[in-house]
């Protein structure tokens, strides 16, 4: 147990032993076998979003009714999130959520709206409100949490499609509302969101052709 803590595999807290960091980050890559592939194609658009703005990035998918996130980049002034890898939060409470659920299935839209649970005074708290929301992103491009996960964040978020239209994931930009203007961040994050796709798709296409080269 104390090699595992060391490794950021456990936390200990005084004689209680929990599932640490790590261990959440390595159940991210593992619940999907595609993810550790969108990580791989996302990262240098990623790093370039954090180039830009200096706050928090993250990448995340949808499961269930809640958002997977399985990547995050932060510098030394990152803002205290809810979000960590391997960890998930309620969709309907999050840019990223957001932005997954605007280009959903209805049946997940109305699983979610009929199981809302607000984070925050300023959450959505009703399936006509996120119905609202969803309709504005599909109309912008962009989703926003405004303080609506935790009290004093903010955040921006873009969804990441396949060229059938299909959801695939979605990345955000997170800061607080002191020093961060997420609409100042549309343009960027809207444009590595574009990026991402674009080398998913690609990866998509190489892996299809090299199974069509080994059947043939």
């Amino acid at each position: 147990l104390a090699v595992l803590v060391d490794w950021d595999m456990v936390t200990k807290r005084g004689t209680e032993y929990s599932p640490g960091a790590r261990l959440n980050e390595l159940a991210a890559l593992g619940s999907q076998p595609d993810n550790h592939e969108l990580r791989r194609v996302a990262l240098p658009h990623l790093l370039d979003l954090y180039e830009i703005t200096h706050e928090t990035v993250n990448l995340g998918i949808l499961t269930g009714q809640d958002v997977l996130y399985i990547d995050k980049i932060h510098g030394h002034n990152g803002v205290n999130s809810p979000a960590c890898v391997g960890g998930r939060l309620r969709a309907a409470n999050t840019a990223i959520g957001k932005a997954l659920l605007a280009f959903s299935d209805q049946k997940v839209i109305a699983r979610v709206s009929a199981n809302l649970r607000p984070a925050t005074s300023l959450s959505v708290s009703s399936a006509a409100q996120l119905d609202r929301d969803l309709a504005a992103i599909r109309h912008c491009g962009v989703a926003y949490d405004r303080q609506e996960s935790q009290p004093g964040l903010t955040c921006i978020a873009a969804p990441i499609r396949s060229w059938s239209g299909a959801i695939v994931a979605a990345v955000s930009i997170s800061g607080p509302v002191h020093r961060f203007r997420p609409a100042d961040a549309a343009p960027a994050v809207r444009t590595a969101a574009a990026g991402i796709a674009r080398h998913v798709q690609e990866a998509a296409w190489r892996k299809h052709h090299l199974v069509h080269q080994e059947r043939v």
